[in-house]
């Protein structure tokens, strides 16, 4: 790899294990232990509070909290006991439900469960008095059992005393899991799912819905954590933006302009409501360090008591889990009666649903959320990061709490930061290598750097009709790298007479005159093998097209025209590509793998280049679970596995180097 490659790999791997420090420094709880002059185990509650920038927390360990979950057009309502009142008197009086507010459901539990912790203590101490009791017993019968333990060469003794040993690493061992677990897990163990129904008179009037959580301890006594959340989003809906189209049925589009006189498109914007929002307590119940919480949270923050040297984390809100532009309008518009898919989707009496989940989380992923708003708000107003890509990194963000691990949320970050690495690692390899070489073109296809040319050039127009503009950038540095490597298999001359550029392929005798010192250059093969190797590649290509990709795309074509909706012929055009490249990228490699068939040789192959593409295939494989992209897109991360694979097996039947003058003498046998 060289000393470059080894320094990039220690510069990366030293930035993980900083970054790794920094966020588990930055986003773990202030606890007092270890902060203050004495230690804090076994203390009760009221001498930790005894103790100077010391708080506790004002909820008991075990203690049963009910989290009431309100919707309503106003952002401030008075507490929830004047509110259970209201609602009584309206129903008793009125006979209806009130239109100020509307209880969405409510969720009961324990969020702070210590049962295991409680448990191992008791343990533990079972533990230590069977150990004071065994050791009384064995005291009593020493006597007894010194003439046995001579007998036996004392082996036994010995073998229990090296499985007691081999116990309590183990158990340490699993203790010091435990912590790092307790600090990456999001979840206490109690999660809940409601569905509430948004009420039909918050569906007209382009009404701004607000989401109200109210908790109470087991007395009914409300919290002073009271939370409210804007859970709607002014925006043009998704499917408003462009209505599309059965091109069979109206080629022209004459149709739908008739039936578009009189409305705006893009339609006017509206108050759109997420599928998903996530609710629940932030878990910590562990003494905290004033001063540090202080640093953190600020001088000012609203649920320090100084007095009372307690503390009391507010519940966790986030609409975050779906993205903006799957949100779903409150009221109807004349445009959805046009959709195509309008007699399924589009029924005005139809329920609007909001799924919510009940999930705690822990102080770690809550504060790291605080961070990351802050930090989103920075790239859209000041880099100007479009619509999809800030929903993207928002799931991404918000996917740890919904699979119920914040560990998720690191491996995420870890992996798009080692995909990044490992993608401009090979892009740098890739380069170093063709920039050294004097003759490519008897060793490497120029079919396979055509259709992969080709083939990414449809993706990127995929990627800008989506407006995917993150795997985007990377698929431009393939485009300009490809194109450079194509320039070595062609001379290009200038004249000044018509015509006033020539471009011809490369033969030996043009290899032979390059002069270029730098780095191991591979063998020049002559004119005979390498019009035989071009021979049988285009032989083996041409049956591929025409029994394999002809009927793909035939097929792919058909069912985009008569069952997809579309924007246009451009959009069809685009669109069925896409699927036919994502689908056939394999094809684009496959020339390569028939020219190492023919040469019986893989020694010329950048195998430095390739690994690190198979390492980045695997992490893309990983990141297409967790990475928001076009469906497409995604599933294309897979096909590359089969002709890595391939290649693989290739290097391991030909690892032998053979002569290419040993495959000369079978040209035309082959062909033919």
């Amino acid at each position: 790899m060289g000393w470059r490659g080894n320094a990039a790999l220690a510069a990366f791997a030293a930035y993980c294990v900083y970054t790794a420090w920094d966020l588990y420094r930055a986003t773990s709880a202030p606890v007092a232990e270890g902060r203050v002059s004495r230690s804090l185990q076994g203390l009760a509650k009221p001498d930790l509070q005894q103790i100077p920038d010391v708080l506790v927390n004002k909820i008991d360990a075990g203690s049963l909290l009910t989290y009431d979950i309100v919707l309503s057009p106003y952002p401030a309502l008075p507490p929830l006991e004047r509110l259970r009142q209201h609602l009584v008197w309206s129903l008793q009086e009125k006979k209806t439900l009130p239109e100020e507010f509307s209880l969405a459901g409510s969720a009961r539990l324990k969020p702070y469960a210590f049962e295991e912790d409680e448990d191992e203590a008791a343990a533990d101490e079972a533990e230590a008095g069977a150990e004071t009791t065994a050791g009384a017993a064995a005291e009593g019968g020493a006597q007894r059992r010194a003439s046995g333990a001579a007998a036996a060469g004392e082996a036994e003794p010995k073998q229990e005393a090296l499985g007691e040993a081999f116990w309590k690493y183990f158990k340490k061992a699993g203790r010091l899991w435990k912590a790092w677990r307790n600090y990456l897990d999001v979840s206490a163990g109690n999660v809940a799912t409601l569905t509430a129904t948004i009420p039909p008179n918050y569906r007209h009037g382009n009404r701004t819905l607000y989401l109200h959580v109210y908790v109470s301890d087991e007395e009914g006594n409300e919290l002073p954590i009271h939370q409210v959340r804007r859970l709607t989003t002014h925006m043009v809906p998704e499917k408003h933006k462009v209505i599309k189209r059965y091109l069979l049925k109206d080629p022209t589009g004459r149709a739908l302009e008739e039936k578009l006189q009189g409305l705006q498109v893009p339609g006017p914007a509206l108050q759109c409501i997420p599928e998903f929002v996530m609710i629940g307590p932030v878990v910590e119940n562990r003494p905290l360090h004033l001063p540090t919480l202080q640093k953190k949270l600020g001088a000012n923050w609203p649920f320090v008591d100084l007095d009372a040297k307690t503390y009391i984390l507010p519940p966790y809100v986030s609409a975050d889990i779906s993205p903006q532009d799957e949100h779903r309008p409150l009221e109807s518009s004349p445009l959805d009666s046009l959709q195509p898919d309008a007699e399924e989707e589009t029924d005005p009496q139809k329920p609007l649903q909001v799924n919510i989940m009940y999930q705690p989380v822990g102080f770690a992923y809550w504060f790291l959320q605080q961070m990351l708003a802050s930090s989103f708000a920075l790239l859209e107003d000041k880099l100007g990061l479009d619509a999809y890509d800030m929903n993207s990194l928002k799931m991404t963000a918000a996917a740890a709490a919904k699979k119920n691990s914040f560990a998720i949320l690191v491996f995420i970050f870890f992996f798009s930061l080692a995909h990044c690495f490992l993608e401009l690692m090979a892009l740098q390899a890739d380069f170093s290598f063709w920039r050294k070489q004097r003759d490519p073109s008897g060793y490497f296809s120029l079919r396979t750097l055509a259709y992969e040319v080709l083939t990414e050039v449809v993706v990127a127009l995929y990627l800008h009709e989506n407006e995917s503009r993150l795997p985007l950038f990377f698929v431009c540095l393939h485009i300009l790298l490809n194109l450079w490597k194509m320039l070595k298999f062609v001379r290009v001359s200038v004249q000044l007479q018509y015509p006033f550029v020539i471009i011809r392929k490369k033969g030996a005798a043009d290899a032979t005159k390059d002069t270029q010192a730098e780095g191991p250059q591979t063998p020049i093969l002559d004119d005979k093998t390498r019009q035989g190797a071009e021979a049988f590649e285009a032989k083996c290509m041409q049956n591929l097209f025409y029994f394999f990709v002809v009927p793909l795309i035939v097929g792919v074509g058909g069912y985009q025209l008569v069952y997809v909706p579309q924007k246009g012929w451009w959009s069809w055009f685009i669109t069925s590509a896409a699927v036919c490249c994502y689908g056939l990228g394999f094809v684009a490699m496959t020339p390569q793998l028939f020219r190492n068939y023919y040469l019986k040789s893989v020694e010329y192959m950048p195998w430095r280049v390739l690994c690190c593409q198979f390492v980045n295939t695997f992490v893309d494989d990983v990141a297409a679970y967790v990475i928001r992209m076009p469906k497409m897109h995604r599933m294309s991360v897979f096909r590359d596995d089969v002709v890595f694979i391939i290649m693989l097996y290739q290097r391991w039947l030909y690892r032998k180097k053979r002569a290419p003058e040993n495959a000369e003498g079978q040209d035309m046998k082959k062909i033919n």
